[in-house]
């Protein structure tokens, strides 16, 4: 739930190495311990305004998973494909839209629901209510070792799918259990949490998985870092007010269009039409704000074509016109 808001620089791709000593099948826990913490950078969460980070593993010493509880206002968040499978379970209600690789899915999710995102794949959330939530990313490493132990046969390999506002009881104690892990001294609790890390991935791979297609788990679609979608943010912000073309931002990362259009699609899970017009629109509920401001000088600001365009473009976005936004923001 909670990410990054709309700022691109949001995707944070970052490598997790995978050929680390000590980490291979059959070599004991207490080498694996001595593996690099998994940290807050390597994921796809971003504390901001709008999420504000209550407490997290940072300093724990966890190297399977992070955790984070965070308390969330209203925004919407571009989360990019990093290799590790992100849960976020609501510990509080709240309304949330959510665009993937599943489509388009929306409820007002009760308490302890949780949703998982399958490592390599991105989405766009919009969270329409104020929350607090649990985080957990467990790294693809860690679900591949399982995967191997509990299916031999690579025929029979299975891969973690995503999910949307489950309503597992044994997800939700997992979930609750590494919350409470956050509370506890480094000092012993690190390898309580590494076996939770195995058995929370069989979990996942026996409730919430399908076969691997071929003969090994698929490779994430390669995606754009983080300073190349901070780079086209910063661009297309600065351009709202004009049309903005595709290869326009694709030679800003160095990029042929379409390699282009496939990264940004991997890293955003919208088009690059639509990233725009979400960037408008957030500046647009800005502009709102200012009681200065009449409604046709924002859409220009905007880039919108007239006021007829803006009206339709923000109420197909948001379900009001700039004027109903305008009154209830007051």
């Amino acid at each position: 739930m909670a990410g990054r808001d709309t700022k691109p620089a949001r995707s944070r791709a970052a490598k997790i190495d995978k050929d680390r000593p000590g980490e291979g099948r059959g070599t004991s826990i207490k080498s694996r311990q001595r593996a690099v913490e998994f940290k807050l950078e390597e994921t796809s969460l971003w504390i901001d305004a709008n999420v504000r980070l209550i407490k997290s593993s940072k300093g724990l010493g966890w190297t399977n998973l992070f955790a984070a509880l965070t308390s969330e206002s209203p925004h919407e968040a571009l989360h990019g494909a990093v290799p590790a499978v992100w849960l976020a379970m609501t510990v509080t209600p709240t309304d949330v839209k959510r665009t993937g690789k599943a489509g388009k899915q929306e409820a007002v999710l009760p308490e302890n629901r949780t949703s998982i995102l399958a490592s390599g794949e991105a989405v766009q959330d919009e969270i329409r209510s104020s929350l607090e939530a649990m985080h957990v990313y467990l790294k693809q490493d860690v679900v591949d070792e399982v995967s191997e132990e509990l299916y031999p046969d690579r025929r029979s390999r299975r891969r973690v799918v995503s999910v949307f506002g489950s309503d597992d009881p044994t997800l939700r104690l997992f979930m609750t259990a590494i919350g409470a892990s956050l509370d506890r001294p480094p000092q012993g609790n690190a390898l309580k949490v590494e076996y939770l890390s195995y058995a929370l991935a069989a979990h996942l791979l026996r409730n919430h998985s399908t076969l691997a297609a071929g003969t090994s788990l698929p490779r994430p679609a390669e995606t754009l870092n983080s300073r190349q979608l901070a780079a086209i943010g910063e661009y297309v912000d600065s351009s709202l007010s004009r049309n903005v073309t595709v290869s326009e931002l694709a030679a800003i990362v160095g990029l042929a269009r379409s390699q282009f259009l496939r990264r940004f699609k991997a890293s955003t899970s919208v088009s690059p039409y639509q990233y725009v017009m979400l960037r408008r629109i957030k500046k647009a509920k800005q502009y709102l704000a200012d009681p200065k401001l009449d409604v046709l000088s924002i859409a220009m600001l905007c880039g919108f074509s007239n006021r007829a365009h803006f009206a339709s473009t923000f109420r197909r976005a948001l379900g009001v016109t700039p004027g109903e936004y305008r009154l209830a923001i007051r």
